[in-house]
């Protein structure tokens, strides 16, 4: 029985040399399962596959984050990911502006759009990649961040093109540019 406990271990303990030793094996790793998903979702307009691609990049980045706000954030936007996956595969819709009955709301000095929950759910996550972006310093889960930010606007134009457009528009009049 001991043996059992020690040779289960050291198996552990093997595994996460392994991932601690080889970060951009498992990045490169990750951004081809990424790229591969994202593509093929593209390719057969299915953004559950272009979600799904992004599951490890979410489990690495939460593996690798240390502090409490960006621990926090990566956990959040694990979680994010799964109710987006639980909302596409039983195809629940919810329209927030029809629910609330506004299709605009003032925000922080800002009129935003109240959107499909999908949307919002990745609109978050593009959120909380930002977060882990602009306020870890290393450099693989900055790498994963702008794979998780690639990933859901994909996803959302795969999902919604026009209302990606408006996206887009009001991110840009948002930094004070106009298209």
């Amino acid at each position: 029985m001991d043996e059992q406990k020690i040779e289960s271990k050291k198996r552990k303990a093997s595994f996460k040399t392994v991932i601690e030793k080889n970060p951009v094996k498992i990045c490169l790793i990750i951004t081809l399962i990424a790229a591969i998903c994202i593509a093929t979702g593209f390719i057969l307009k299915n953004p559950l596959i272009m979600i799904l691609g992004l599951i490890p990049a979410a489990l690495y980045e939460a593996y690798r984050t240390w502090g409490i706000t960006t621990k926090a954030a990566s956990i959040i936007l694990l979680l994010c990911l799964v109710l987006q996956i639980i909302l596409i595969v039983f195809n629940i819709n919810y329209d927030i502006s029809k629910i609330i009955g506004i299709s605009k709301k003032y925000i922080s000095g800002y009129m935003l759009p109240l959107m499909d929950l999908k949307t919002l759910i990745t609109i978050v996550i593009i959120f909380l990649s930002m977060i882990l972006l602009l306020r870890t310093i290393g450099f693989y889960t900055k790498w994963l961040s702008i794979i998780l930010i690639i990933g859901c606007l994909c996803f959302i134009y795969v999902l919604y093109p026009v209302q990606f457009y408006n996206l887009v528009k009001n991110a840009f009049k948002l930094f004070g540019f106009h298209i």
